[in-house]
Formats: structure tokens, C-alpha cells, sequence
């Protein structure tokens, strides 16, 4: 994935909208791959963007002030290794008298004799695995839907549909949100499978619209 839109950020980072487009406006993480430039236009996260996420969500949850989290968020940015992969050890901590560090578990090993100048800490490995991870499920995702959902002018006037069917997506997932169980979808829907249920979640997840779901079924 070259970039990384919106929806998707929110899913892999479980940051909220609003909380993603304050610290854009803020300038505390700003996408690297494109910003908005006005209706339109969307912006893309790279992945280094959504590991500083990651950990801007992390330290905020420990109370860490977000003029701190700034500066050690610019530190990962100036420091942090290229590579996509960084070691699982690798860890962003703040000492005394406002310096930053990336260290491994060397690092850590020399840190622990000295506790008492570690202000706070951050698994920026653990937390770059986890988003790396969190993305390959989603493209995974991504691709079942698609593979079962098309849009086609000719049928429903353009509507996502379950392929080879009339089925909007958003009937699908109209009735997910209302309780109905898989099972029951495709009792109620002929020629809808569980495969299809779950690419139809998948794909209103990555993308998302905004209005009143629709909900009619017809020929």
C-alpha cells in the first residue's frame, strides 16, 4: 500500500477522526504521503506516520503532556531507522533534562542500572510489529472484498453489490448493525454467503460514507 487513507489509519492506530485531525491541524502528526487540501482531496499516512501514531496514543493514555509527546515524537522523526521492520527492542525513552533515545535491549540493559534518569518509555518496535501486522490483516481483508463486491452502473445505480447479485453492501451491513447474526443473512438473502457477509463489513470499513445506510433490496 503506498498510502494510507483515512479510514484505514482510524482502524490500524484506534485513534478517533477527531483526535487524528487535531494533531494534523496541531502539527503533532502530519501525513507524510498527502495532506487535504480541501474538499476532495484526502490525506495518506505513510508507515512510519502510523507508528507516531501508535505512540502518541500510547503516551497520551500515560498521561504524558503533548508538549513532551512533541519532542519526542521530532526526535523518532530525525532518528527512527528507515526500515519499515525496526527491531522489536527498540524503544524511545525520555531522560532527565529533556533528552530522547532509541535503544535496544543493550541499551535497556544500561538504562535499568540507572532507573532514576528514565522519565518515560515507549515500545517503538513492539508498536511498529503491531501496526505492520494490523496492516497485512487489512489488505488481506481488503482483498476478499475485492473479490465479492462490485459496482457496476447497471445494477443498483452503481451501488457497492455482493458480485453476481442486487444485494447492496449496505443492506449487509445495515442488518450486521442491527443484530442480525451471519447465519440469519444468509437465510434471509438468497445467494449470500458467510464469505460474502464478511467482505461486505470489510469493505464499508475501508470505506465509509457518510448519510443513512441503504437498505433496499430490489430488481
Amino acid at each position: 500500500m503506498d498510502g494510507y487513507p483515512t479510514a484505514v489509519v482510524l482502524r490500524l492506530t484506534g485513534l478517533t477522526r477527531r483526535q487524528l485531525d487535531y494533531w494534523d491541524r496541531t502539527g503533532l502528526v502530519r501525513p507524510s504521503g498527502a495532506s487535504a487540501k480541501g474538499p476532495g482531496s484526502r490525506r495518506l499516512y505513510v508507515f512510519r506516520d502510523l507508528v507516531r501514531l501508535r505512540t502518541a496514543a500510547l503516551l497520551r493514555r500515560e498521561g504524558i503532556s503533548l508538549q513532551a509527546i512533541r519532542k519526542g515524537l521530532e526526535y523518532l522523526r530525525r532518528h527512527m531507522p528507515e526500515a519499515g521492520d525496526p527491531l522489536a527492542s527498540l524503544r524511545l525513552v525520555a531522560l532527565r533534562g529533556g533528552r530522547f533515545a532509541l535503544i535496544d535491549h543493550k541499551g535497556w540493559t544500561d538504562l535499568a542500572k540507572n532507573p532514576g534518569q528514565l522519565v518515560f518509555m515507549a515500545p517503538i518496535g513492539e508498536l511498529a510489529q503491531e501496526v505492520r501486522q494490523r496492516a497485512q490483516a487489512l489488505e488481506r481483508e481488503e482483498g476478499v472484498a475485492a473479490k465479492r463486491i462490485e459496482r457496476n452502473p447497471r445494477i443498483m445505480g452503481g451501488a457497492p453489490v455482493i458480485r453476481g447479485t442486487r444485494i447492496p453492501v449496505d443492506t449487509i451491513v445495515y442488518y450486521t448493525r442491527h443484530g442480525w447474526s451471519s447465519a440469519r443473512i444468509i437465510r434471509e438473502f438468497r445467494g449470500v454467503t458467510g464469505l460474502d457477509v464478511k467482505a461486505a463489513l470489510a469493505y464499508a470499513d475501508l470505506h465509509p460514507k457518510r448519510g443513512r445506510p441503504r437498505v433496499a433490496v430490489g430488481g
